[in-house]
């Protein structure tokens, strides 16, 4: 198994919205620097929240402010 710490500011305030089951899901991006480069590059990742996460994300999330993301993978795909 892999797991994926992601640690940034967050682009802009996180997109709320409701599934067709009633399922909170948040959208954001991350803005992650290279640590290994010297310019400072910058990544932007496309996150998803679902359920009590995406209601955290909701709560705790605002634009500009340090945020992270993680997920353990396996070879399967995404473990939950």
């Amino acid at each position: 198994m892999n797991k994926v710490i992601l640690l940034g500011r967050l682009t802009k305030q996180p997109e709320v919205r409701t599934g067709t089951t009633g399922t909170a899901i948040v959208r954001y991006t991350l803005a992650v620097r290279r640590a290994y480069t010297q310019q400072g590059d910058v990544d932007y990742i496309p996150c998803v929240a679902f359920g009590s996460a995406a209601s955290f994300a909701q709560q705790y999330l605002k634009k500009r402010a340090d945020g992270s993301s993680d997920r353990a993978f396996t070879n399967n795909g995404l473990d939950r």
